[in-house]
């Protein structure tokens, strides 16, 4: 890996969670935002005006930690305090959740921050294209249009490496067509840090990834969605999401589809294996869309795909 490649980190660096938290008459007590500082949630509290809201409830900001008593509805992670709130909500439910908490497996989650690149295949959502020296911009198979550069994962020092023909994956999508995930409307470029890499401009400002090791469970839909367990666990609808890292840009782990189950076949070695998936950035994939991403790891093979699933 390369010197200037950051390797995933520990779930124990996480950083401390700051919560504005919507106080409700009659004791509900459900989480509006997650925050970096105490300040910043002050700051958000002091702008609102909970009094227009429906109950009129009270904003409060607390430290999270697992034996805070607030309802969570659903959490996208984008920064290192939502994966904080998943931990703390992983805790705070443990003796509920222990049945279900079965295969676990290790994920490496990314959370993002505007910034320079910190060399040329790092994981980010939108910024600078990287494509080999030379290659060409990528058009769509169905209306010809320039395809559009959702983003790059850096499989360096994850367990999903050995499983891919690259270091990184630049994934470009068409905006133009209806994202139904068809194979002519995306392209998938391998990079690997022995290339000589060239970083075309875009338009987005680039949203770079930092990679967590954390822990991923399966999604019971049966189980997860049974208003008996939402109920034990005081109202909490995130359940699904929360288990899983669904709504998240990650490499490995469990697939969280939004639908039904999708894994695509290679025609010619079966079934193809799950690598990881994007999330976010300025490219919309449709309701809270997620492009899973797939690799043949037949000897030679390398076909790489993606299924678009949203709400």
């Amino acid at each position: 890996m390369s010197a200037h490649a950051k390797r995933p980190r520990a779930e124990a660096d996480l950083p401390p969670a700051w919560l504005a938290i919507a106080k409700y008459p009659r004791g509900t007590r459900l989480l509006r935002w997650v925050f970096r500082s105490k300040a910043e949630a002050e700051e958000y509290c002091r702008s609102e005006d909970p009094t227009r809201w429906c109950d009129s409830p009270e904003l409060v900001v607390e430290q999270d930690g697992p034996d805070l008593r607030v309802r969570v509805d659903g959490l996208a992670i984008n920064m290192p305090q939502h994966l904080t709130v998943r931990r703390n909500w992983l805790r705070r439910h443990r003796d509920i959740l222990a049945p279900y908490l079965v295969d676990p497996r290790p994920v490496t989650v990314f959370t993002f921050e505007s910034g320079p690149l910190p060399e040329p295949l790092a994981t980010r959502l939108g910024g600078p294209c990287p494509l080999p020296r030379g290659a060409a911009w990528p058009d769509c198979g169905t209306c010809g249009t320039r395809l559009d550069f959702l983003g790059a994962l850096d499989f360096r020092g994850t367990l999903e490496r050995r499983n891919v023909p690259g270091d990184a994956l630049a994934f470009h999508v068409c905006t133009n067509c209806p994202p139904r995930g068809e194979a002519e409307q995306m392209a998938f470029t391998w990079l690997s840090q022995s290339d000589a890499i060239e970083q075309h401009a875009c338009e987005s400002q680039a949203m770079v990834g930092t990679g967590w090791d954390v822990l991923e469970y399966p999604n019971q839909d049966k189980a997860f969605y049974s208003s008996r367990l939402e109920k034990r666990l005081g109202g909490d609808q995130a359940i699904y999401s929360l288990v899983t890292c669904l709504w998240a840009t990650k490499i490995g782990g469990h697939i969280p589809w939004i639908q039904a189950d999708e894994a695509p076949r290679c025609t010619l070695h079966g079934p193809m294996h799950y690598v990881g998936q994007f999330f976010g950035g300025h490219v919309e994939l449709g309701d809270s869309g997620v492009a899973y991403i797939f690799v043949c790891t037949a000897a030679g093979c390398a076909l790489t795909t993606a299924v678009i699933q949203c709400f």
